[in-house]
């Protein structure tokens, strides 16, 4: 069973560098992963980044789903994405929960604040 977990462990480990790798190829700004294992029980990272302009958050979006549909995975965007004056981006991959927010609403809803008992993981070295 254990190693079957680590397997697991690892795969998700893998998506999440991937999604943030893609965020940052796409120009998404101040990217931040959560470990959130031991905080939350809905989701093993939250990845919360900032885009610049609409466009540029849909952009962003589209960068992850992309990522998703390589590894033949799915994703579920959140409803309120479609709203274009909704500044906060959301997909839910399972175990990794994507938050794209405007600068303004990074800033109103301060993600990583309300999350600060997670431990901020570096996305590059996992």
């Amino acid at each position: 069973m254990d190693n079957l977990s680590d397997k697991w462990v690892s795969k998700v480990m893998e998506l999440t560098k991937e999604l943030a790798a893609a965020l940052q190829s796409a120009g998404a700004i101040d990217i931040v992963v959560l470990n959130g294992e031991k905080v939350i029980d809905w989701a093993d990272y939250l990845i919360i980044a900032t885009f610049t302009s609409e466009r540029h958050g849909f952009s962003l979006l589209d960068r992850c789903s992309d990522v998703l549909k390589e590894r033949q995975l799915t994703g579920r965007l959140s409803s309120a994405n479609k709203q274009t004056e909704n500044g906060w981006l959301l997909l839910d991959a399972g175990s990794v929960v994507v938050n794209l927010l405007s600068a303004e609403h990074r800033a109103f809803y301060n993600l990583e604040e309300l999350w600060a008992a997670a431990e901020k993981a570096s996305w590059s070295a996992l």
